[in-house]
């Protein structure tokens, strides 16, 4: 029969200063939440996110390049050497609101801002465009309503441009203003959506093993597309 000797000490409950304790870990208040309120604690992370970027302006005014040293910190080598290159090519920018539209947003306005300085090439482009509102119509299913809707606007801005009297200052005040800006983004992501169903077969290497075809990758990142 086991003793117990007199080297061994067993710990009991009415010995508290025997027992072995150990730290409890702090957990991070986003695991002590229920799934309501870290459901309520993301749409307010949402909210202030894009109050935040409203402030913004949807197409800025022109700055210098170097503005861009300050975004990234003095100690970051690699962008500030992206930055120093930048220098090299480009005097000016513009930013751009990061709403989820900055691409489409900037690149149409840089493309209207070269057609606004070679204003014989608007009429060159308009062909492509309205083969791009037929497919869209004809071939894809588009509804002919919305995509006119689009289209129209998109052109009545061309038009603007190749009057003589229209000026930069004309084209930064549309793309500041959130309804006709929105408008030219909306048919930007048409064009990119036509471009990439017509050539489905060559695009769909491109997106991933997530996506079974172009149209599913299309739905998934809010391109424009009938369903």
């Amino acid at each position: 029969m086991a003793t117990k000797t007199d080297k061994e000490e067993v710990a009991t409950p009415s010995d508290p200063t025997a027992a072995e304790t150990t730290d409890t870990p702090d957990i991070p208040d986003y695991l002590k939440m229920s799934a309501m309120e870290h459901d309520q604690a993301v749409d307010q992370m949402k909210q202030d996110i894009e109050k935040e970027v409203s402030k913004q302006q949807l197409v800025g005014d022109l700055e210098s390049t170097s503005v861009l040293k300050s975004v990234y910190a003095e100690d970051d080598s690699v962008y500030q050497a992206k930055i120093q290159e930048i220098e090299k090519g480009f005097s000016k920018i513009r930013r751009i609101r990061q709403d989820g539209n900055c691409f489409f947003r900037s690149f149409g306005f840089s493309l209207m801002e070269q057609l606004l300085a070679n204003k014989s090439e608007i009429d060159k482009i308009k062909p492509s465009l309205e083969a791009v509102k037929t497919d869209l119509i004809a071939m894809f299913g588009y509804p002919e309503m919305t995509v006119e809707d689009f289209y129209d606007n998109f052109i009545e801005v061309l038009d603007k441009l190749k009057e003589e009297e229209t000026d930069l200052d004309y084209l930064l005040k549309t793309y500041q203003d959130s309804g006709l800006s929105d408008y030219m983004v909306c048919f930007m992501r048409l064009i990119v959506s036509a471009e990439l169903q017509r050539n489905a077969e060559f695009y769909i290497n491109f997106i991933g093993s997530k996506y079974p075809t172009i149209k599913s990758f299309l739905s998934e990142v809010r391109y424009y597309i009938n369903t």
